[in-house]
Order: structure tokens, then C-alpha cells, then sequence
């Protein structure tokens, strides 16, 4: 969902993002946090952090504005926000948030709603994108949920069973609340989150191997830690089968 400069040299890149960038400092906060001195606001700026270097953090939103709106920041002048408010696919969605100081990764990460999971529930949701097949009627299940938005979309567009899973026992508990809130009762009863790590090998084969199986695998805001990217890749080479395609590319041969 995101496009970088990768025509452009480093410097020109962050030029063109923040100005003046040579003498800046980088930093998670200075680069990821929602409504900075750079300008990322969820949705109102074009800048964001760049997969696996927090150091240059210059890629570009997809241009599509129906698929990044201004969005919702997770905190304002007056502190944290709790809950969140927008609107996807035509209806209100209502998110429970629990950031926690220091507002770090890991104070924060897990616990509010980012730009891609909305840019990936916008995805499925469109009936005329190319989204349909991999979601309805199909057993889709999200790794490193967090508030779960992309698989809530998933029960919510079809799918015959949506699982969010992720490490953070809160982040659980708040896509349980989400989908409480905003599934009626058929689709809801669709919809599980669940605690798993996906670094975990042995709990991710349990995953794969119990019936019904999986058919599509969702990530979202995954690869904010280049350490994360290895065990996505093995993760997936786990859960899905050897004729999975997961965009253009498919799986990468990691033996």
C-alpha cells in the first residue's frame, strides 16, 4: 500500500518529504508518530516510515484517496485517544485504543489503528477490486492483528471464518471489544481473535494443521522491525500451501 522513492537518492528523498532533513535526527517518534513535526497526521500527509530504515523514513501512501482518507490520530493536544471514530465501506466503525507511555513501539504499536490496516480493509472491501476471491466464503486469518480492522473487514466481507491473532494479550482483548461494537450478530459470529505469536513455530503448525485449514493470510504494518521479516516469510511458508501467491511475488525459497 505503499510506494517508496526509490528512483531518488536518500537525501532528495527526505527533501522532498520533510525539508531540511540533512540536520534532522531521526527517530520512532520523530518519524512514525501519528500528527509530528514531519507531517504524518494518518492520512492527511504523503510521508511514512520506509520498511526496516527508521533512519531515512521516506516512502509515499498510495495516491488513492479513497483508500487513505484523513484518518483519525491516535492522540491530540489533550492526550491519548481511547477510541477512534471513521468511516470505511460506507458505515461507521468505532476502534478501542489503549496506548501506553511512553508511546514508544512497544507501548503503542499493538494498540491503536494504523493507516495500512485501513488501508487493507479498504482493499477487501471493494467489491469491484480484486479482492473478492481471496475473501469470500474463504477461512482468512491475520497475523500481528493488533485491533484487528483488516480480518473484522474480512468477517464483515464474506469470509467464512476471519481470526485476528496477535502477541499482545490487550490488543486481543480490544478486537474482541471492536468486533462486539461493529459485527451484527451473523457476521460476528464469523469473527475470533486470538493470542499468537508468530515467531512461534510450533503454534503456528498447530494453526495450519487444524481443519478448516487457512486460505488467505492478512499483514498490515508488519515491518516497522527489519527483524520481523524472516519469521513473516517463514510464517507464511507454514500456513499457506506451495502454490500460495501473496501478491506479485509469491514466497520467497528461504531453505
Amino acid at each position: 500500500m505503499a510506494r517508496g522513492s526509490l528512483t531518488h537518492s536518500r537525501a532528495d528523498a527526505m527533501e522532498a518529504c520533510f525539508g531540511g532533513a540533512a540536520s534532522k535526527v531521526y527517530s520512532y517518534e520523530s518519524c512514525c508518530a501519528c500528527g509530528n513535526e514531519y507531517g504524518n497526521s494518518s492520512g492527511r500527509s504523503h510521508c511514512w516510515v520506509g520498511p526496516f530504515d527508521l533512519s531515512y523514513c521516506c516512502t509515499f501512501y498510495a495516491s488513492n484517496a479513497r483508500l487513505l482518507p484523513h484518518l483519525p490520530c491516535w492522540r491530540d493536544a489533550d492526550g491519548p485517544k481511547h477510541r477512534v471514530q471513521f468511516e470505511l465501506a460506507g458505515r461507521e466503525w468505532r476502534l478501542w485504543q489503549k496506548p501506553r507511555e511512553p508511546f514508544d513501539t512497544r507501548g503503542v504499536m499493538a494498540h491503536v489503528m494504523w493507516p495500512s490496516a485501513y488501508a487493507l480493509a479498504a482493499w477487501m472491501l471493494d467489491k469491484t477490486g480484486t479482492a473478492v476471491d481471496a475473501i469470500e466464503g474463504r477461512h482468512v486469518l491475520e497475523l500481528g492483528c493488533g485491533l484487528a480492522l483488516p480480518s473484522l473487514a474480512a468477517a464483515w466481507g464474506g469470509a467464512a471464518t476471519a481470526q485476528g491473532t496477535d502477541i499482545d494479550r490487550d490488543a486481543v482483548q480490544l478486537a474482541r471489544r471492536a468486533a462486539r461494537a461493529n459485527l451484527p450478530e451473523l457476521f460476528f459470529s464469523r469473527f475470533r481473535a486470538d493470542v499468537l505469536d508468530f515467531r512461534d513455530a510450533a503454534s503456528l503448525a498447530t494453526v495450519a494443521a487444524k481443519p478448516p485449514g487457512v486460505d488467505t493470510v492478512l499483514i498490515s504494518g508488519q515491518l516497522y522491525e527489519g527483524a520481523l521479516s524472516i519469521p513473516l516469510l517463514h510464517a507464511l511458508q507454514t500456513l499457506c500451501s506451495p502454490e500460495a501467491l501473496h501478491g506479485p511475488h509469491g514466497i520467497l525459497d528461504l531453505d
